[in-house]
């Protein structure tokens, strides 16, 4: 049988479901099982009720003279969903059906699907007994639960899992942002206020060190000129001037012409291209990337932030987990009494992505659902945030004590090298459609320059105003000692 979304229930020969005809439609017969209605039903196929489905011998896999199971499931998209058929009835779809028909096909069984009266997954309740798929398995009411069902050692010690087919964390999905009002001085952004305090301090020491560079010189009549040198012309105003327009990258009059004057001018244009370049490069990935007004990047985040409420579903694993932390004194236990004493837990997961979307609402989930809901929404108001946690994984669970679950496991595994299970997930979970960050208004934000990316520059900087001192000071002992040492041995021999 070929798999694909609508395959997994169009071969009655093989499926035997909930309300299922050999169509694929779904039909009240009334009996046990949930209906889509949430009335009880029957679960026989509408085609020959009386008829017992062929039991197909297996030479590789011996699951012990039986050829037909109960399945019990639960309905959560992507992994079970039902879906309207062409001709006005209903039908299961999902990478758990295509998943069970793939290890139905290799095993060579035939199966009946029916959800549990709670529609739960399995959590163990205050008198000892279990609820959901696992209190099914439990009664001896099925023999395997095909859901993403989370493997905990809990829930190990009253079923058996199967192998992981799939791994994931707990993750956070929020209302995505309105897009807030720009910084009024965006443009200040890209360089930290360290960065700008040394660049202004820069302006002005060069300013000064051309101001009085120029006035040695002219002092002490070391203008030469016949080489036109114009040291006379910077004074304080125009070496101000000189220095934020070079830096600006706008010509400017007068342009230094004496040697020292321009080994300053040299290194400050230096300096100013990459200082400009750097800013420019920044001030780009600023201005087209939105920030967001909030953001929750970490855990302690949420937990530190009074704004913005969060909940889970009450129920399963996640809830398990949260409850077992209470007494611990942990990041784990604040968020429990947090969400247990505002009462923020819901009792689906439908409603936790209505409470979502009103706003001011984190809820926290298994990230494969999340990533699922985010990228299907119809408005694209959800937004995944923060870093995942708790890192799990899903598996079939089989009747505690039977060797059903390592065949499962062994086919599992078989899947996976074959590359199949990655082939039903990208059936399932679309690879296009809703940004997972938030899309134009996403999290993307350019890091801020600190002053260490600037130290280089600095110390070249630093350097090239030495340099003209040094050249000054050595024009000088020049001047006033060889060069007079010169003209009087020339008048003596004279």
């Amino acid at each position: 049988m070929s798999i694909g979304r609508i395959s997994a229930i169009t071969d009655m020969s093989r499926v035997k479901g909930q309300v299922l005809n050999r169509t694929g439609h779904l039909r009240d017969e009334g009996g046990q099982g949930r209906g889509l209605d949430g009335g009880f039903r029957q679960c026989i196929p509408v085609a020959d009720a009386t008829t017992a489905l062929p039991v197909r011998s297996n030479t590789s896999f011996d699951l012990g003279g039986k050829g037909h199971f109960r399945v019990v499931t639960v309905q959560e998209a992507p992994f079970t969903m039902t879906e309207k058929s062409g001709s006005g009835g209903y039908r299961y779809v999902g990478f758990c059906i295509d998943l069970i028909n793939a290890i139905a096909d290799e095993l060579d069984f035939t199966y009946e699907l029916y959800e549990p009266e709670d529609g739960q997954y399995g959590a163990e309740k205050d008198d000892g007994t279990w609820s959901g798929m696992v209190g099914e398995l439990v009664s001896g009411r099925a023999d395997i639960a095909l859901a993403a069902v989370t493997i905990s050692s809990k829930r190990e010690k009253v079923v058996d899992f199967t192998s992981r087919y799939m791994d994931y964390g707990t993750g956070f999905i929020m209302k995505k942002p309105k897009e807030g009002m720009g910084e009024l001085f965006a443009f200040f952004l890209p360089f930290k206020m360290t960065v700008w305090i040394g660049v202004v301090a820069s302006i002005v020491a060069v300013a000064v060190e051309l101001n009085l560079l120029s006035r040695v010189r002219v002092k002490l009549n070391l203008v030469d000129q016949s080489r036109r040198e114009n040291d006379a012309d910077f004074d304080l105003r125009n070496s101000t001037w000189f220095s934020y327009a070079s830096l600006v990258r706008k010509g400017v009059e007068p342009q230094p012409r004496s040697t020292p004057n321009r080994i300053l001018a040299g290194a400050w244009w230096l300096f100013g291209l990459i200082a400009i370049s750097t800013y420019t490069a920044n001030l780009t990935a600023f201005l087209t990337v939105k920030r967001q007004e909030q953001s929750i990047r970490f855990m302690d985040d949420l937990v530190a932030q009074t704004k913005i409420k969060y909940g889970i579903p009450k129920g399963g694993s996640t809830f398990a987990f949260f409850h077992d932390q209470q007494t611990t004194g942990t990041v784990y236990g604040q968020m429990w009494t947090y969400m247990d004493t505002r009462e923020t837990m819901v009792g689906k997961v439908a409603e936790g992505i209505k409470q979502v979307k009103k706003g001011e609402f984190v809820f926290m989930y298994d990230t494969p659902m999340l990533e699922y809901l985010t990228m299907t929404d119809e408005n694209c108001e959800l937004m995944m945030v923060g870093k995942p946690f708790r890192h799990l994984g899903y598996g079939l669970a089989t009747k505690h004590g039977n060797k059903l679950s390592h065949k499962l496991s062994l086919v599992i595994l078989k899947l996976k090298e074959e590359g199949k299970i990655d082939k039903f997930r990208n059936v399932w979970w679309p690879t296009v459609g809703c940004a997972l960050d938030g899309g134009d208004i996403a999290r993307a934000d350019a890091d801020q320059l600190g002053l260490d990316s600037f130290y280089g520059i600095f110390i070249i900087i630093g350097a090239r105003l030495a340099l003209p001192i040094i050249y000054v000071a050595i024009e000088v002992i020049w001047i006033h000692c060889c060069k007079r040492k010169t003209k009087m041995v020339y008048k003596l021999n004279s």
